[in-house]
């Protein structure tokens, strides 16, 4: 009997074939791999004993990056600590580290720009045509 998902009708159906001697193969899709800090089990953890096969596909894109142990260690000791999935925590640090370079290239260029006089000029001269906007009379 081949049985997917990851529900208690899942359940019932591999206990019910276990149970007529049926040999039961599962499918589940996962969004992300499980963790020791899963609240709940997978029906993996409940349907070893009675399976003969067991498939867990991921909805995601999965490519393989070599991290030192260093870094393993540290992520899977942020993963114990907040309970986040070792993923999440490192999906976080990407987007932090992005925005960093992001506001790190904006100051660079905003330097660059108070660095070139005549452009400075024009950048204040914009600014101060802005400023005269605030004082057209109408409250906030």
């Amino acid at each position: 009997m081949l049985l997917y998902g990851d529900t208690n009708f899942t359940l019932a159906g591999a206990l019910a074939a276990a149970k007529l001697h049926i040999p039961v193969a599962h499918v589940e899709v996962r969004s992300s791999l499980p963790t020791p800090n899963d609240k709940e089990p997978s029906l993996l953890t409940e349907l070893s004993p009675i399976c003969i096969l067991h498939i867990e596909v991921m909805e995601m894109a999965s490519t393989t990056v070599r991290i030192s142990l260093e870094a393993k260690g540290a992520l899977q000791k942020l993963s114990a600590h907040t309970g986040k999935k070792m993923q999440e925590i490192l999906g976080e640090a990407v987007e932090s580290y992005r925005r960093q370079l992001f506001l790190e290239k904006a100051n660079a260029a905003f330097a660059a720009l108070q660095a070139d006089s005549e452009a400075w000029v024009g950048e204040e001269e914009e600014r101060t045509a802005w400023e005269a906007t605030l004082t057209d009379g109408t409250k906030d």
